[in-house]
């Protein structure tokens, strides 16, 4: 029986708020995850694993919001001209802030500097990461932003401050 996203949220939400630490949700996620990956459309499948990241990162107890970056460049007027662009969390406990892309995959070159370039534009020093679909070895690139697989994310709790 396929579960929907809003019976996954329910669900999570009342474990949360339970504080019901053996409900074993980032088992939940990997499982509904990785299974309906084969049935589902590729625009579905995102909705799907931004769904499980926002409840992932609810049930450790982040506020999360939609980010925007704001990029300020001339044209050849030199008048200023203002792009917009969002990041999909930031993931705020106390002191603590992430902001974090999800991206299906980064198979190129291109897409990666596509799913990093919000990422790249943010000025404060608080951690940057990419959850991709595939199982990966967690890297860092040269500005500092980690790439890591869902299912490491899911089931470490730690994954974050890698």
């Amino acid at each position: 029986m396929r579960q929907s996203r809003h019976g996954l949220r329910s669900k999570r939400s009342k474990a949360h708020e339970n504080g019901d630490e053996e409900f074993g949700c980032e088992h939940v996620s990997v499982c509904v995850f990785f299974c309906e990956e084969i049935s589902c459309a590729y625009k579905d499948f995102l909705h799907r694993m931004e769904n499980i990241l926002f409840n992932e990162l609810r049930m450790r107890g982040f506020q999360v919001d939609v980010g925007i970056v704001n990029k300020y460049t001339k044209d050849e007027n030199q008048k200023t001209c203002k792009s917009t662009y969002e990041v999909d969390f930031v993931a705020t406990r106390g002191s603590r802030k992430y902001y974090i892309q999800s991206a299906y995959r980064m198979d190129s070159p291109e897409k990666e500097d596509q799913e990093k370039f919000s990422l790249r534009n943010i000025r404060d020093s608080f951690k940057k990461l990419v959850v991709v679909r595939d199982n990966i070895r967690p890297r860092r690139d040269e500005s500092g932003i980690l790439t890591i697989g869902i299912r490491q994310f899911l089931l470490d709790a730690n994954a974050m401050d890698l």
